[in-house]
């Protein structure tokens, strides 16, 4: 253990222990042996030591727990594209990283309802992603920097033709990276909802509490129940803003419907009372027409979707029993095979060798994308994706 100075004289050091010590209370000195016996009240000097050491190791520790990582940028190479630069770009990729981190962190905050499971997950997912920020500004910062445009330098002798070249594979590079760090959040989002425990997760759609834009997976193991938690949601708020509208014509106020509570009911006729005043005659119930159009195109989606999910989940079975495998069917064919993953709820194709260029661009032109993990090319297993290969194989 590393040994520390607790006091001195002003000149010479009086004692030097290890932190850390034995049942008995004995410290450790320099030459490794036991020096004296520390007994507590004895010594003010001793225990101001000691309560020093031990916030000093409690704020390493805190340091060191997950999700505590800090920002770690290469110095030297902002300083070297400060230089470059005429603007400190260095300094502006350096705060534009800082608020990459704090946009991460304010985007998976801790929520009172995580589990500790959630929690530890979450905590190790923001110090890998903090890490990635690091190696993509990093990356991006060292390439200015050694790459400065000719406002800088000026234009005898300079080589326009590598600083292009340099450019654009720092683009790239770029690009490469915000597409890491964005499918990094994606399934970071799909970790803690897998963490969620079933009922919560069920109870969340079941309440209408579902994000804006958020899909379900049909991949998700409780795909169909919080698609018809989803739906029920639906179902029921169209027919409670259809009763709404009649107790509303019928009696002219809100008051007294058993629908909702007294405080919804009066914040309604208020609304309604605002749009008469300001002479809007014609809305004559509290929910208008687009309201209930609008909720029931989402209640036909949601019915469309569960019945998607339903045949992806047939065809997965039924494949499963023909190959007698949990990973799907295999269908071959010149030059490579098309499985279709059940597991992993993937329509791959495997080719042989690699595909040309044109192959390639028909494959993304379809939107099968390369999955090095997997070593082929791949999309969601969807009635889409099934027409999409079947296009792909007549031409």
């Amino acid at each position: 253990m590393e040994e520390r100075v607790i006091f001195t004289d002003g000149e010479n050091v009086i004692a030097k222990f290890n932190p850390y010590h034995d049942r008995l209370g004995r410290f450790t000195t320099s030459g490794g042996a036991a020096s004296f016996t520390y007994s507590p009240g004895k010594s003010k000097a001793h225990d101001n030591a000691i309560a020093r050491e031990k916030e000093r190791t409690k704020a390493q520790d805190e340091a060191n727990k997950p999700g505590r990582r800090e920002l770690n940028l290469d110095q030297d190479a902002i300083r070297r594209l400060n230089g470059n630069s005429m603007f400190d770009s260095g300094n502006v990729l350096a705060a534009d990283a800082k608020r990459t981190v704090e946009a991460y962190d304010k985007e998976f905050s801790e929520k009172p309802e995580w589990t500790k499971e959630q929690k530890e997950f979450a905590a190790k997912r923001r110090d890998e992603y903090v890490a990635l920020v690091e190696e993509a500004y990093n990356d991006q910062i060292r390439r200015r920097a050694d790459n400065p445009s000719w406002a800088v330098t000026g234009r005898s002798g300079y080589d326009f033709k590598r600083h292009e070249k340099k450019m654009n594979a720092e683009m790239r590079s770029s690009q490469e990276y915000q597409e890491k760090m964005q499918r990094f959040k994606e399934n970071t989002k799909k970790g803690l909802e897998s963490r969620t425990p079933d009922d919560q997760q069920i109870a969340r759609w079941r309440q209408g509490k579902w994000k804006h834009g958020e899909t379900v997976s049909a991949d998700d193991p409780l795909a169909t129940k919080k698609l018809q938690a989803k739906l029920d949601y639906l179902s029921e708020n169209q027919a409670q803003m259809k009763a709404a509208n009649a107790y509303y014509r019928k009696n002219g106020t809100m008051k007294g419907f058993e629908g909702f509570s007294e405080k919804t009911n009066a914040n309604i006729d208020a609304q309604m009372k605002d749009l008469q005043n300001r002479g809007y005659t014609s809305q004559r119930q509290p929910f208008a027409s687009y309201s209930l159009t609008n909720n029931n195109a989402q209640i036909k989606a949601t019915q469309q979707r569960l019945k998607e999910v339903g045949q992806i989940k047939e065809r997965a079975n039924s494949a499963n029993s023909g190959s007698g495998s949990s990973s799907g069917s295999a269908q071959s064919f010149a030059g490579g095979t098309v499985v279709r993953n059940a597991e992993n709820n993937r329509l791959q194709i495997v080719f042989d060798g690699k595909p040309s260029d044109a192959v390639r661009a028909q494959l993304k032109a379809n939107g099968f994308k390369w999955a090095p993990s997997q070593g082929a090319w791949q999309r969601q297993l969807t009635s889409n994706a099934e027409r999409a290969l079947e296009r792909m194989m007549q031409e």
